[in-house]
């Protein structure tokens, strides 16, 4: 599914944009890679809804 820069908003469940559970898995493979930051599958959901504002919450 692809998703146009429009619908793309922190507050959006990535889910909800069409984001799966693997991709969810890859996405934070490439913050740890990226960022040098572990985020485990867990906690993605530890902030309530995984969108972008509430992972960036995990970085604190």
């Amino acid at each position: 599914m692809e998703v146009s820069i429009n619908e793309i908003d922190v507050d959006r469940d990535l889910f909800e944009l069409g984001m799966d559970s693997l991709a969810l898995i890859r996405l934070l493979g490439s913050i740890e890679t990226e960022l040098n930051v572990l985020l485990p599958f867990e906690a993605a959901f530890s902030c309530g809804r995984p969108t972008v504002a509430n992972l960036s919450k995990l970085f604190d």
